[in-house]
C-alpha cells in the first residue's frame, strides 16, 4: 500500500526489506489454481481467504471465492522480479 498508485496496487516479494508495519495484505497464486488472499485480521494478524483462480486472457484472471459477493479480477499492469502492478475490478 506504501506504493500503491491511485486504482494500481502494488506488490512486493515476501523477501522484500518492508519498512516496519501493523500487518500488509497480498495474496499467493498456486499451480493447483488455489488463490490465498492475506488480508490484516482485526487483531493485526493475517487472515487468510482460499478461492480458486481462472485465466481469463494474456493479462486478466478471475478470483473467486465461495462467498461469490467477494469475487474480483485481477489485471497484470506490469510484472518484473522486484514487483507486480495490478488493478482490481469487480467480477
Amino acid at each position: 500500500m506504501e506504493e500503491d498508485e491511485h486504482e494500481i496496487r502494488v506488490y512486493r516479494p515476501e523477501s522484500y526489506n518492508f519498512p516496519p508495519s501493523r500487518g500488509r495484505t497480498g495474496f499467493r497464486l498456486n499451480d493447483d489454481k488455489t488463490f490465498i488472499n492475506y488480508e490484516i485480521a482485526p487483531t493485526d494478524g493475517i487472515l487468510e481467504r482460499l478461492g480458486i483462480w481462472e485465466r481469463l486472457g494474456d493479462k486478466h484472471l478471475g478470483i473467486i471465492f465461495e462467498d461469490s459477493k467477494r469475487n474480483f479480477q485481477i489485471e497484470i499492469i506490469s510484472l518484473t522480479k522486484d514487483n507486480l502492478k495490478i488493478r482490481i475490478k469487480n467480477y
